[in-house]
């Protein structure tokens, strides 16, 4: 006879279970009788939006009701789909240590296998580097996700969360379901504003309302219009009262602008959040103590007042520009915010018709306008026209002055390895700390880029007190990133033309600073000169000939040619 394997008595968590699959169905398991330890889902997908734009979501999945579950995108930080499995177990863990849990169980998408933590450990105790050396994909979510672990007792469990013949993930559908279910009774206009009324204002702290008060006032109004496909067009417009700012000096008065959206992807609200910033940033240019925006994006004003959250704690859309606006706000310049309801066009103040028709045809003219590139004229500047204004390493010659030697790897007649030394403009050794620091600081980054070398000897330069060094170098890429990179990504905040961060934003970012402090004199030159650079060499060679080490046995046998 054949032994039948007994069904499952747990009704909560079944399996449908043959010879390749198993089918999970419901919700995260629920433990058996007498086991109490909490147990959670979670998923992380990648996937790729209109434009080539990566995005990251993560689903955190508690059970029905819970308000601990969480849908959200996050930031694209570079990692693979491996990475965004990794964030969804870190951010549930979490969330398990704010609430005191010490045991936990994670069934995961993320595919795991044995003890994961002994895996772990095994990866940091080797640095997490594979064995070329290299740097392991996802290592600081991983060393991440250990330090949590050891926190906890956690039992990670592998489960997948795609149903079969493409039906969705199983996770985020549970999460989207939940959604619905706790804000159906929510109406949609309550939604948007708990009173909806039709004239918002918003007075800064300490300050006296404008009633009446003569403030310089600016209208502010976005719109978005379909072209052929797919493709949308986003404009806004600003423009000041007259009345408003009459009282002011000539230098003072603001201008107003009608501008294209060049900020992808294109949306309404996205348009009327630029115009407003663009405004108040025009106003704290000009040094204005106080002005007054009135705008027509009632939802700006009912998350400005709530704290830019919607109602299951996430953050609202275009989180970054908000940021903005509220950075401009806490400047010298006091802001008051006024929402206008227009419905079909027109407001309920008639005197009001005129001014908003204007505004319109003002940003529905923008729509045409050339979209305004960013500044990046010092990408197409070559080396001599960076360099020019600069001070000549020849001014240094002689002097105490501290020169680092940072050489790009050359091939050929001319060959030279890649590396950096420290040394002084009158040839006088180094000692003491500095001689060791000046050995030590090329161990900071294991990456040889340009930026990792760049930050190194910076660091150095700080570390010491240096007002001014000379770097002596064969790599244009450095000057290039210094000169011209690095000030076309602080003039735009370390962020792309797609609104993301740069990559090693802040790296650069400290970069930036410590170069506003320490003096940069540039020796750039083409090709390495061996007499010159000789003490550059001598160290080389002493460093290749300690990595040779010991000759290599020879091998036992008789010799070659013989019988």
């Amino acid at each position: 006879c054949m032994l039948r394997r007994p069904l499952p008595t747990v009704l909560s968590l079944f399996s449908i279970r043959s010879a390749t699959t198993t089918r999970w169905y419901c919700s995260p398991s629920s433990s058996s009788a007498g086991d109490e330890i909490p147990t959670v889902r979670t998923t992380g997908t990648q996937y790729v939006l209109k434009g080539n734009m990566p995005c990251t979501k993560i689903g955190i999945y508690w059970g029905e009701g819970d308000p601990r579950n969480t849908l959200k995108n996050m930031d694209y930080d570079g990692t693979d789909f491996k990475g965004a499995k990794l964030r969804s177990i870190i951010y549930a863990l979490e969330q398990a240590k704010k609430d005191g849990l010490r045991k936990i169980r994670v069934q995961t998408d993320f595919e795991v296998r044995g003890n994961f933590q002994k895996v772990l450990q095994g990866y940091k105790d080797r640095n997490f580097t594979s064995y070329d050396g290299k740097i392991m994909t996802n290592a600081k979510k991983m060393d991440k996700l250990l330090s949590l672990m050891e926190e906890m007792e956690v039992t990670l469990e592998y489960r997948t969360a795609w149903l079969d013949n493409h039906g969705g993930n199983e996770v985020q559908i549970a999460l989207m379901e939940d959604s619905k279910r706790k804000y159906a009774h929510i109406e949609k206009d309550q939604y948007w504003s708990p009173d909806y009324v039709c004239d918002w204002t918003i007075t800064p702290n300490s300050t006296t309302p404008v009633n009446g008060r003569k403030v310089p006032t600016v209208y502010v109004a976005g719109l978005l219009e379909m072209g052929r496909g797919t493709f949308k067009f986003g404009a806004f417009a600003y423009w000041w009262v007259p009345e408003s700012i009459e009282h002011l000096e000539p230098r003072q008065k603001p201008l107003g602008a009608t501008r294209r959206l060049s900020i992808i992807p294109v949306t309404r609200f996205r348009a009327q959040l630029v115009g407003i910033q663009e405004a108040i940033r025009e106003a704290v240019t000009l040094g204005l103590p106080e002005i007054q925006v009135i705008t027509d994006s009632l939802p700006f004003m009912h998350f400005y007042k709530i704290g830019w959250k919607k109602l299951d704690g996430t953050p609202v859309a275009n989180e970054k520009i908000y940021n903005k606006i509220k950075a401009l706000t806490e400047s010298t310049t006091k802001v008051h915010f006024k929402g206008d309801k227009l419905e079909k066009g027109y407001t309920h103040e008639p005197e009001m018709n005129e001014i908003w028709t204007s505004l319109y045809e003002k940003a529905h003219d923008g729509l045409r306008y050339p979209m305004e590139c960013r500044d990046t004229k010092e990408y197409g500047m070559s080396i001599d026209e960076l360099l020019l204004g600069k001070d000549d390493v020849h001014s240094v010659e002689g002097t105490s002055t501290r020169r680092v030697r940072y050489f790009k790897e050359t091939r050929g007649k001319a060959s030279c390895p890649p590396g950096a030394l420290w040394d002084r403009m009158d040839g006088v050794p180094l000692e003491g700390e500095e001689a060791e620091s000046a050995v030590a600081f090329m161990e900071m980054d294991r990456r040889k880029t340009p930026t990792a070398m760049l930050h190194a000897v910076m660091e150095h330069a700080d570390r010491m007190g240096f007002e001014r060094i000379v770097i002596r170098t064969n790599s244009s890429l450095l000057v290039r990133s210094t000169l011209a990179f690095l000030e076309v990504y602080n003039r735009y905040d370390y962020l792309d033309q797609r609104w993301k961060k740069v990559k090693d934003a802040e790296l650069w970012k400290r970069i930036y600073e410590l170069k506003e402090k320490i003096e940069i004199i540039w020796d750039v030159i083409d090709k390495v000169d061996k007499v010159k650079d000789e003490a550059y060499f001598s160290k080389y060679r002493k460093r290749k000939k300690k990595e040779r080490g010991r000759p290599k046995k020879k091998a036992k046998g008789l010799p070659p040619g013989t019988q």
